[in-house]
């Protein structure tokens, strides 16, 4: 489409964000790049920039973290409202956790829940985000701390099912070091194969809370614990182990 000299700015950009989209179903994700950033550099619609930016972050997200990070930090500068922000900072610190960079991601997340107002969404997955920051950094006090403050603070989030199984986890690994923890391994799977017994994770919460169990030495839970086990999931890798594990405890008894 060719546009005349009284062509309006809006009408040529929008012109500009529809150009782009189509480039990007070709895969031209150069002229759409190029296309989308005039848009966002012109500045005179704000819905049409907000398109053209979040246009931008579904490509970024397309490809690898290290070049969806470079996405995300060039625009940042152009962030000018506390929401786009939160957006970019949220983003940055998935990608920066996806890369290993575990401690600029809790750096950006920390950034998103100090600036106030985020919404319920991106606090929640600020929270979670750096729960597994700290885990793969063996901080495991802080990541016990951002996980039960998440289960505590907003127990109707999609991912507390996640988070809870986190928290057990990281108990898990923690009792390593400190078998008083034990307790918390046992009650946090159990909360959780409690709640959520049809889920895939629920098989691995029995075996986690039987073996803290059969640590503890608390015989009779252990021979309930894997007895149920091997009741439900009869096919489990867990299976052949649990069922010997429970005659030691009956011996034990």
């Amino acid at each position: 489409v060719m546009l005349d000299a009284k062509t309006t700015p809006l009408v040529l950009n929008r012109t500009k964000y529809s150009m782009a989209l189509s480039y990007s179903v070709l895969g031209k994700d150069t002229e759409t790049t190029q296309l989308l950033n005039e848009v966002i550099s012109w500045g005179g619609d704000e819905n049409l920039v907000r398109s053209s930016r979040l246009k931008l972050i579904a490509m970024a997200e397309k490809k690898d973290p290290a070049e969806a990070v470079k996405t995300y930090e060039s625009m940042l500068p152009g962030m000018t409202t506390p929401e786009d922000q939160q957006w970019i900072w949220g983003r940055l610190a998935g990608a920066y956790f996806k890369l290993g960079q575990y401690d600029k991601s809790l750096d950006a997340s920390q950034r998103l829940l100090s600036m106030g107002g985020a919404s319920e969404e991106s606090t929640v997955n600020a929270l979670f985000v750096q729960a597994n920051s700290y885990f793969k950094l063996g901080d495991y006090n802080n990541a016990l701390t951002n996980y039960r403050k998440l289960l505590d603070q907003y127990p109707k989030a999609p991912l507390v099912k996640n988070s809870l199984f986190q928290l057990g986890v990281t108990y898990n690994t923690l009792s390593a070091q400190r078998l008083d923890v034990l307790p918390q391994v046992v009650s946090t799977f159990r909360e959780y194969h409690s709640k959520y017994p049809d889920d895939e994770n629920a098989v691995h919460a029995y075996y986690f809370a039987g073996w803290a169990l059969y640590r503890i030495g608390n015989w009779k839970e252990v021979i309930k614990e894997f007895t149920e086990l091997a009741d439900k999931y009869p096919t489990s890798n867990y299976a052949p182990e649990v069922l010997y594990r429970t005659g030691e405890a009956i011996f034990n008894q």
